[in-house]
């Protein structure tokens, strides 16, 4: 499942668009009006009670591959869940369903102002949050494993990349760089704007310029390495960063200050200056590792499950041992252990067997435990362990599905081996 999300100013705007798309159907909601015009005076209430935010509006919208298909009421329990896990639980919204293209999808419109005191949700790290809710989504209702919308449009590691990771745990600058970016464009923000952030980061963001004048491009460089938009990905182009990432680019009305960020020489951290920003470091290396505890955790209690089963035929991945009294399951890499008395999931890595991940499991909820960091203040839980673990994501459903065919066809096999009755 594929989920995009944007804030806006205007509810009668999206919502008109919602309404008009052909086969639109309002399928769920905490209102109780049912046109544009209504709903949208309903959705005013709420942002009388903080009129001073502008981009009151949360449109998101989640898309099935197009293999599969929900009926109305799953829709509407997984909006709802959505919603509840975005922390838009007393907030108004509604939920319309399309089919003016060829794969399942709903979009969901809430104000960003909670009925009840006034107050703004809160939009930090929303794009992480969505992705991790998102694939306990995914689990919970059986649908096909998908790589994150930020996976898709970066550009994977290399082999070498991956080989810096295991020796020394640090990653790549190709990766830091697309760290950084992602932190800088949660928000909408103008192409100069990012140019400047970037350069305060001590990051040297350069636009390219052709003989005649015209940008043809964006380059980066961190630490003496430079690296242009195309080998980050497509996302961190200059292109790429309009369509993907909010940036907003006028040639008319930005072009002089774009080029003049791009002109200035990066900011380069006095001793004074780098204590608040190693504290601020640390703080962000155990937000990293929280969200990616809670990223794969899913995927980790699935993959325990899957080898506890009963059945046979495990897929090719999978190299497991199974203990009555704590549970313990392993891979090439990694050996996880549920401490069922403590109801805590621990995830250590093979060739050092030192613990990278740790969280509590209790209603239904997962909750990180804080580990230390490593030595050079990174989380212990790297993007790579993510992405191997979201891979096996999708080779696990996909065992899932080929046992579901192989049960459909045994009953017609034993049927036929029975051959008619006298």
């Amino acid at each position: 499942m594929i989920g995009k999300q944007v804030k806006g100013k205007s509810f009668r705007g999206v919502l008109e668009y919602l309404h008009s798309k052909q086969e639109s159907r309002l399928i769920a909601g905490n209102m109780g009006g049912k046109t544009p015009r209504t709903l949208s005076a309903e959705f005013a209430a709420s942002r009388q009670l903080n009129p001073r935010l502008s981009k009151a509006v949360y449109h998101s919208s989640l898309s099935l591959p197009k293999t599969e298909h929900l009926n109305d009421d799953q829709w509407s329990a997984i909006a709802e869940e959505y919603l509840l896990g975005m922390e838009f639980n007393d907030s108004q919204y509604v939920v319309y369903r399309h089919s003016d293209k060829d794969h399942d999808h709903i979009h969901i419109v809430a104000s960003r102002i909670r009925i009840t005191d006034g107050t703004t949700v809160n939009d930090s790290w929303d794009y992480v949050r969505s992705e991790k809710l998102i694939r306990e989504l995914e689990i919970k209702y059986q649908l096909t494993p998908t790589l994150s919308s930020n996976q898709k449009l970066q550009r994977g590691q290399t082999s070498g990349e991956m080989r810096l990771i295991e020796r020394t745990g640090e990653e790549s600058i190709r990766t830091k760089l697309q760290q950084i970016i992602d932190a800088e464009t949660e928000q909408p923000i103008t192409m100069s704007e990012l140019v400047n952030r970037l350069k305060d980061q001590g990051i040297d963001a350069q636009v390219n310029l052709t003989r005649t004048g015209k940008i043809r491009g964006i380059s980066y460089q961190l630490d003496g390495v430079s690296i242009s938009g195309t080998h980050l990905g497509k996302a961190y182009t200059f292109p790429g960063l309009q369509k993907h990432r909010q940036i907003s680019y006028d040639d008319n009305l930005h072009r002089l200050s774009l080029v003049q960020a791009s002109e200035r020489e990066p900011v380069i951290k006095t001793n004074e200056e780098t204590e608040p920003e190693i504290r601020q470091q640390i703080e962000l290396a155990h937000q990293q590792q929280a969200w990616r505890s809670l990223t794969i955790a899913p995927t980790l209690r699935q993959y325990i499950n899957e080898v506890q089963a009963p059945h046979g035929g495990q897929p090719e991945c999978i190299q497991a041992s199974v203990a009555v009294k704590d549970v313990n399951a392993e891979t090439k890499d990694y050996r996880l252990n549920w401490d069922k008395q403590e109801r805590t999931l621990l995830m250590y890595r093979q060739k050092d067997d030192s613990l990278i991940l740790a969280v509590k499991y209790q209603d239904q909820k997962f909750e990180p435990i804080q580990l230390p960091l490593s030595e050079d203040n990174k989380p212990l839980l790297k993007e790579a362990d993510v992405q191997y673990w979201q891979l096996l994501a999708v080779k696990l459903h996909e065992h899932q599905e080929q046992r579901k065919k192989q049960a459909e066809k045994l009953p017609q096999k034993q049927s036929q081996d029975r051959g008619p009755r006298m």
